[in-house]
């Protein structure tokens, strides 16, 4: 399948009201704010609550993006069931030219190192540079960088953050996707500690 053809670059406003839309789903993930407060910043979502599987999405669409804010389905609906995912992809018709210095020390985020500890205890299994994964469409000329929200050692869940870059996939050295910067997709998880890892951590701390 031929990838979409990019027709024209993002405007300035454009760059800005994506960053305001990941912070948004950053915060939301990280439980700073709730999803009414989403709303208070970014306004009434288009579409929503959606039924999905066993999902409750909340679908924003804009001029360059299509948002979604998802939650657990199986939970009741009502502003204390905890986030899933934020998703965000723009659209196949523009350019974004956002940078990793445009957003990195905007949102606070930390680069994934392999093997570094997270808490104190537990290690790192994944990477930042992830070239040549591909995305929906099946196009290998993609990058993820993955990052972590940086949070309190006694946090019982952790929120990563995978951006997908275009670029052009071309190892070994992967210059142009480690200067990519035509952003085309962001994924925000909030991925709880299992019992195991929660016992692993208060033994480390009795032991300190």
């Amino acid at each position: 399948m031929q990838a979409i053809l990019l027709k024209r670059d993002m405007t300035e406003e454009q760059q800005t009201r994506i960053l305001q839309a990941i912070k948004a789903g950053l915060r939301w993930a990280a439980g700073e704010i709730t999803f009414d407060q989403v709303q208070w910043i970014l306004g009434q979502p288009n579409y929503g609550p959606i039924k999905r599987g066993i999902e409750r999405v909340y679908r924003y669409e804009f001029a360059e993006a299509t948002l979604e804010f998802v939650f657990d389905g199986t939970r009741s609906d009502s502003d204390s069931v905890p986030p899933d995912y934020f998703e965000m992809r723009v659209s196949g018709y523009l350019a974004t030219h956002i940078q990793k210095k445009d957003y990195e020390s905007h949102l606070g985020l930390h680069r994934l190192v392999y093997g570094e500890l997270i808490d104190g205890v537990r290690k790192e299994p994944r990477t930042f540079f992830n070239p040549g994964l591909g995305d929906f469409l099946g196009d290998r000329n993609h990058v993820g960088l993955s990052y972590r929200l940086p949070l309190p050692d006694d946090s019982p869940f952790d929120v990563y953050a995978d951006f997908d870059f275009e670029g052009r996939n071309d190892p070994p050295d992967y210059a142009s996707l480690k200067t990519a910067d035509n952003l085309r997709a962001v994924t925000i998880t909030r991925t709880y500690l299992t019992p195991e890892e929660l016992r692993q951590r208060r033994m480390a701390e009795r032991q300190r």
